[in-house]
């Protein structure tokens, strides 16, 4: 049985991904939830004092860019009837589904609609159809244990660090072949009640290296970080990473403010990304092509994907309504 299948009430599952083509010039992320955490109808239950079973609230997410363009964007909620099942590989949501292949690999199945701005009011919009199939490169890595309280526990799963990835998409016409990243998170609790903000971000070298940078700020004013930097096929684990202060921050779309830099000191050496080009923003997060330094030079000027999410932004009421414009309800 998927260890992520059972997701309590109020909590949530997602299975996330991402690709880059080889040539660099497109690029995905996909994200299914059981408890759709950035959904403003779950948030306001919670707020409400009652307690929604997380699969009322399931998501499917996914954006595919070309040379820093968006060519789709889907952001669906659906409810429980919409549930499959959960497999091995992942949950089955309306028509799509993350299925394990007699390799070992993934194929994840999209088939739903673009949530475009306004229109999703509506319920309409156009037709999105394609496969990912994703391959590892490497062992999985051990969960980490991003915060605790109580029997309250968030969890960060790295199941795929590398990966290739083939990409298949009919409508909209949309085909690359090239390197990606598999996680899980989970969580018994609402994220904004643990944590205020983190910053995420992987890097592949061409020597079939991974480095992963994870740091979270926690509602209580403590700090973390985690680092994975290891050749794909070697066993490893993220270690503890002291994080450093981040870069003043800087104006992206819908008012959101993302610093400039984070950075964190693994063993005394200092790594810092750098968002070099916004690809996506919500009012409370935003998705970056990433730039990786290292004083030592090593390895410097990598590239890479990154996030920054703004919990306390969040929670704020306007916040919750403009996201709305970035949902489709069905």
């Amino acid at each position: 049985m998927n260890p992520y299948a059972h997701v309590r009430p109020g909590g949530y599952a997602w299975w996330y991904f991402d690709a880059v083509s080889d040539d660099g010039a497109r690029a995905l992320t996909a994200i299914f939830f059981i408890g759709s955490v950035f959904s403003p109808d779950y948030a306001a239950r919670i707020r409400r004092g009652e307690t929604p079973r997380a699969e009322e609230h399931l998501g499917v997410n996914l954006a595919l860019y070309e040379r820093g363009k968006k060519r789709a964007w889907v952001m669906s909620e659906h409810g429980a009837a919409a549930l499959g099942g959960v497999g091995d590989g992942g949950p089955t949501i309306a028509g799509s589904a993350i299925e394990r292949t007699p390799s070992g690999g993934l194929r994840l199945s999209i088939h739903e609609h673009t949530a475009p701005f306004l229109v999703t009011l509506a319920g309409v919009g156009a037709r999105v159809d394609g496969t990912i199939d994703v391959e590892p490169l490497g062992p999985p890595l051990d969960p980490v244990e991003l915060h605790a309280a109580g029997d309250v526990r968030h969890l960060w799963h790295v199941l795929m660090r590398s990966a290739r990835v083939r990409v298949r998409f009919t409508r909209p016409d949309f085909a690359f072949d090239g390197v990606g990243y598999h996680d899980i998170n989970a969580g018994d609790g609402r994220l904004e009640r643990a944590f205020a903000s983190w910053s995420w971000a992987r890097f592949h070298s061409d020597d079939a290296r991974t480095t992963i940078v994870y740091a979270t700020h926690e509602r209580s004013g403590a700090a973390r970080a985690w680092v994975v930097d290891a050749r794909d096929d070697e066993r490893t684990v993220p270690r503890a990473a002291a994080l450093l202060p981040e870069g003043e921050r800087r104006r992206a779309p819908w008012g959101l403010m993302v610093p400039r830099w984070f950075a964190v000191d693994d063993a005394g050496r200092t790594l810092r990304c750098t968002p070099a080009r916004i690809l996506e923003a919500a009012p409370f997060y935003a998705r970056y092509e990433a730039r990786l330094g290292d004083v030592s030079a090593v390895i410097d000027g990598s590239r890479g994907v990154g996030e920054f999410l703004d919990l306390e932004r969040f929670q704020d009421r306007g916040v919750q309504f403009l996201l709305r414009f970035k949902m489709r309800r069905t």
